[in-house]
């Protein structure tokens, strides 16, 4: 959350939606992504993994939500062929 402060510059609380530009994105970690996709979602799995017979579920906080709103609405996601995206 603070650093999503200090990259719009204003308060969280004064933007009305929020569009994620995945485009040429090279890929990164599961755990950060998690984390990123938990400020947005209320509840549900955000993604689960199985290794061999091992499967573990990541699960949305509602505790987490971004303030503001942001989270009650859509949130574009712009994905390319040519990423981790697509």
């Amino acid at each position: 959350k603070e650093k999503l402060n200090k990259i719009s510059g204003k308060d969280l609380n004064s933007i009305s939606g929020i569009v994620l530009d995945l485009r040429g994105n090279p890929g990164g970690l599961l755990d950060q992504a998690e984390k990123i996709s938990d400020l947005f979602l209320q509840n549900g799995t955000i993604v689960s993994t199985k290794i061999g017979g091992t499967e573990e579920f990541y699960k949305a906080v509602r505790e987490h939500l971004l303030p503001g709103g942001i989270f009650a609405q859509w949130v574009p996601v712009l994905g390319s062929m040519h990423s981790s995206t697509g």
